[in-house]
């Protein structure tokens, strides 16, 4: 596997990889040596630092198997697949290929001995991503006027400022 495409694994991503391991997916051999391969290739990312086109689970994702026509899938645990529902299971070798890949990266998947080219082409949702979102949202506050924005905090006055017009105002 080329440096350029080295996936990006969340630690949560990485843990979930690892108990798939241990709970050894009914001896499914493929899988497991997808999974092994995977943590074994993985850079490990802080969310916060995670970019917001790598494929984290419960991302969604438009891709291509063999050149076919676009898929949409949303990358889920075993434990949340529903058929039908555009899900993309990571306890499955396509699922695998996916997670920690990036918008752009184009994998190979060995399916005993059929190769399959798996180009992802958008990350369209990352909970990464919205989380970080979220986060720097909460971190602003709104002001009403000059005078508080130049305020130490958020509806405080200044202590520096001298406003007081003293005991004849009142």
């Amino acid at each position: 596997m080329s440096p350029a495409i080295l996936p990006k694994l969340t630690p949560r991503d990485f843990a979930i990889l690892e108990n798939m391991l241990a709970d050894h997916l009914g001896d499914d051999e493929l899988l497991i040596t997808a999974i092994r391969k995977k943590l074994e290739d993985a850079k490990i990312v802080f969310s916060e630092d995670l970019p917001g086109d790598v494929v984290t689970i419960g991302s969604r994702v438009t891709f291509t198997v063999d050149g076919a026509w676009p898929q949409e899938r949303r990358l889920v645990t075993l434990a949340h697949y529903v058929p039908g529902q555009d899900h993309q299971s990571v306890a499955s070798l396509r699922g695998i290929g996916l997670l920690g890949q990036a918008a752009g990266d184009k994998i190979e998947i060995d399916f005993d001995g059929r190769i399959v080219a798996l180009e992802i082409h958008k990350v369209l949702y990352q909970p990464e991503a919205e989380s970080k979102t979220q986060r720097q949202a909460a971190d602003m506050h709104l002001v009403s006027d000059r005078k508080a924005s130049r305020s130490s905090g958020a509806g405080r006055p200044d202590p520096l400022s001298d406003d007081d017009p003293g005991p004849s105002a009142a």
